[in-house]
């Protein structure tokens, strides 16, 4: 099927991450866009001012001319992160529209263009953020559906010619991936996640093994990750000195630094993203743009031009007291790559965490590991957990984390969300960096912290007065 040929397109969970890069897509495209999704967030807004019709309700009934009508003109959407058995999706379903997976309409926009897709449990979005940043500084047009938003755009899609090249951040969640047929793919990790969905961890790794075996010109892998590449295909590893590596890493000017060493040598590389984890996953990047045709020239200065992606160790506030942060971070390796960057960067700090766990079943299988990885900081809070697409599982909350930790914590109930008093309870520790983490809807709360933290700055400055 031509995924182009309709006159309009209703997205359902046209909220997410994902699927408002694609519905920008369209929108650029001159195509009619509606969509549902539950909540009402900057994205919903940004995709309204953008030209989308957003609906909040689950009232079929009350569907938009012409979305209502010509079903055969009106191509159907929808993320797994919906039930199939909902409202809008059993509307469509009963008017007989086409309706398709996000990941479905992804395969169907690249097959037909040259395709960079980036897959892993972590590292992804910051890779293929990356990757679509290096090519277009480089001289390469590029047309990119990304899983996060870019601070350098403030957007999670990048629009190019008919004829640009692709670069997708490639999602594990429901096999979603194996829908791709890129040229060029990166694999930047592959630990356990999705259980829900995988049942084990041979599962995962099953399908990393699959998706792998989709790259038709090169693959590359960080070093220790047992994926091969089709045969007659350039398989490059990155993180090791017998493969891609990084040479002099410095922490200075607020920049890691550091040397590129492949097939050339690049000196002298900035990067304004914290941790050897992104030092990595700038190798990746660096590596796909090589192989893309980058002239190695342009990557320094493109790396220094990165401004990293939003809720990605994003500095929200910088007082005088104390900074704060916020990070995405969801699983559990995440969580020890995002403390141990915060150690590199503020060596002599003290951290306070606040986590919202997201989803039940992830809490379920992973809570001694997230115990073990919040244990680093010098001190945390943990709030309810956030279910997403969830229903609650019996004795699954945040309490099973917290009695694995080691560190002081104290757990926040829903009422103590509401009334704001948690918020008292974190401004009154000694912390000299505040970092938020999870992926739930914890940065809703940023507006406020980030100007009770800047308040004490105020009121510090008037003391010395």
């Amino acid at each position: 099927m031509n995924p182009m040929a309709y006159k309009r397109y209703f997205l359902v969970g046209i909220g997410g991450i994902g699927m408002s890069a694609v519905a920008r897509f369209l929108l650029s495209s001159g195509k009619e866009v509606a969509g549902y999704d539950r909540t009402e967030t900057d994205l919903t807004h940004a995709l309204s001012r953008e030209g989308a019709v957003i609906l909040h309700h689950l009232d079929p009934a009350a569907c938009p001319s012409p979305f209502d009508e010509h079903p055969e003109h009106c191509l159907v959407i929808y993320t797994p992160a919906i039930p199939l058995d909902q409202a809008w999706m059993n509307f469509f379903r009963n008017g007989n529209y086409t309706i398709i997976k996000r990941s479905r309409m992804l395969g169907l926009l690249t097959l037909r263009r040259p395709t960079v897709a980036v897959a892993g449990t972590h590292g992804k979005t910051t890779t293929s953020s990356l990757v679509a940043h290096l090519l277009r500084c480089g001289g390469v047009d590029v047309t990119a559906f990304l899983g996060g938003l870019g601070v350098n755009a403030s957007s999670n899609f990048m629009l190019g010619g008919p004829d640009s090249m692709m670069v997708v951040e490639a999602d594990e969640y429901d096999r979603s991936f194996h829908e791709l047929q890129p040229q060029w793919a990166v694999v930047t990790s592959t630990d356990a996640d999705h259980l829900d969905v995988y049942g084990d961890a041979d599962s995962v790794l099953k399908s990393y093994r699959q998706f792998a075996q989709s790259a038709s010109k090169t693959l590359v892998t960080r070093h220790g990750l047992d994926l091969k590449s089709m045969e007659g295909v350039t398989h490059l590893r990155y993180g090791e000195p017998s493969g891609i590596w990084a040479d002099n890493i410095a922490v200075a000017e607020g920049y890691f630094w550091f040397d590129y060493c492949g097939k050339v040598v690049i000196k002298d590389i900035p990067s304004i993203l914290p941790g050897t984890h992104n030092i990595e996953n700038a190798l990746a990047a660096i590596t796909i743009a090589l192989e893309c045709g980058v002239n190695p020239e342009s990557i320094a200065p493109a790396m220094a031009d990165f401004r990293g992606i939003k809720r990605r160790f994003e500095y929200v506030a910088r007082g005088r007291r104390r900074w704060l942060i916020d990070d995405y971070a969801h699983h559990p390796r995440e969580i020890e790559a995002l403390i141990h960057g915060i150690r590199l960067m503020h060596p002599h700090s003290r951290v306070l965490g606040i986590f919202q766990p997201h989803l039940f079943s992830r809490t379920r299988d992973f809570a001694a590991e997230f115990a073990s990885s919040l244990s680093a900081l010098d001190q945390c809070i943990l709030l309810p957990i956030y279910p997403a697409r969830e229903l609650p599982i019996a004795g699954v909350n945040s309490d099973l984390i917290a009695s694995n930790m080691t560190c002081p914590v104290i757990s926040i109930g829903q009422d103590a969300l509401q009334d704001g008093t948690w918020l008292d309870t974190i401004l009154a520790s000694e912390a000299d960096i505040i970092v938020t983490v999870g992926a739930g809807d914890l940065d809703q709360y940023l507006p406020l912290l980030s100007e009770r933290v800047m308040a004490e700055s105020n009121v510090k400055e008037s003391d010395e007065r």
